[in-house]
């Protein structure tokens, strides 16, 4: 029920994400190009006019800007990316990110995936694609970090999660604020229990932070039949 429940929040999501860029965000963009075509004769109105204009044109470029990372935020996996772990599989999916979003920030990566992961359902793997995604996120955006590491697979049909990096850190239940990424990590948490795991985040000041997650539910969503919990023991 948890699942299908997630299942439909993030339909919802992503046909708002959708509204909010295709339309509202297009509709604005036309808007501004509108205005844009009006600046360049600017110098035929008066100085308060030009001025409004400009502050328009300013107001513009910023509600564009926000609502295209609004619709980022709420739908974060791109359909390129939907399609990679689809067809190449997770792995592939965050070596992607990696190139793309992390390295480009300056962020140097050590990653650790076992094979079995493309064992799962691709429901499942795009869970943890997001999961990993709103660490990285994290990482980027409030944790200064130069370096993280990631680390995911089973151990016995116990599956573990790690991405620690050595950012700045936050006081140990200080995840409510702004500097810790308050929202990201709860959108980590809920997802990890929608999955049947637990999160749990290890940080110190100026000593990084680690992110753990340990979810039983997730060797059920295999679909391999060469693979037995057998090939799981030990």
């Amino acid at each position: 029920l948890t699942m299908e429940i997630t299942r439909i929040e993030e339909t919802e999501k992503k046909r708002f994400a959708e509204l909010l860029h295709d339309d509202i965000g297009q509709n604005l963009v036309a808007v501004k190009m509108a205005l844009s075509n009006t600046l360049k004769h600017a110098s035929e109105f008066e100085p308060v006019t030009r001025e409004k204009l400009g502050d328009a044109n300013v107001i513009l470029e910023s509600t564009i800007s926000a609502i295209r990372s609004l619709s980022s935020d709420l739908y974060p996996v791109t359909p390129y990316v939907e399609g990679l772990i689809g067809s190449k599989g997770l792995v592939e999916a965050i070596e992607w990110h990696e190139k793309n979003i992390l390295n480009p920030a300056g962020i140097e990566t050590q990653i650790e995936i076992g094979s079995d992961i493309e064992e799962l359902d691709g429901e499942c793997k795009r869970q943890l694609y997001k999961i990993f995604q709103e660490s990285f996120q994290n990482t980027i955006k409030h944790s200064g970090a130069t370096r993280v590491t990631v680390s995911c697979g089973f151990k016995s049909t116990v599956l573990h999660l790690s991405v620690k990096d050595n950012g700045k850190g936050f006081v140990n239940g200080d995840t409510g604020s702004k500097r810790s990424g308050g929202v990201g990590l709860r959108l980590m948490r809920e997802r990890v229990i929608s999955m049947g795991g637990e999160l749990t985040i290890d940080s110190n000041k100026s000593k990084g932070t680690e992110i753990r997650a340990v979810i039983e539910g997730c060797w059920e969503k295999c679909r391999t039949e060469g693979l037995t919990d057998n090939n799981k023991e030990g």
